[in-house]
């Protein structure tokens, strides 16, 4: 049977992610980690990010999730709020 999880957190923050897993380890919250790199911009098979012409600094484009049991939910939010970045949306 599989268990159901939810997206609880998700930033390009590496250093914010670490608080995060810490706090949730702390509080025996058991949870699931991922990373994924964020599709380039333009489409049909363009391997280059035309945000690295417009920028002077790398482009994050790491996003890092941490997924929580549907029943651990409330508690795993409550103990990250104020402590950490609110879940940023990707459209992913």
């Amino acid at each position: 049977m599989r268990i159901k999880k939810v997206l609880i957190y998700q930033s390009k923050d590496e250093e914010d992610y670490h608080k995060a897993i810490s706090l949730l380890e702390e509080a025996s919250i058991d949870h699931e980690v991922w990373q994924s790199k964020e599709p380039p911009l333009a489409s049909c098979g363009v391997k280059v990010d035309v945000r690295s012409f417009l920028k002077k600094e790398p482009i994050k484009k790491v996003i890092y999730r941490i997924e929580v049991k549907k029943e651990d939910e409330e508690k795993a939010l409550a103990i990250l709020n104020g402590k950490v970045r609110k879940k940023e949306n990707y459209g992913l």
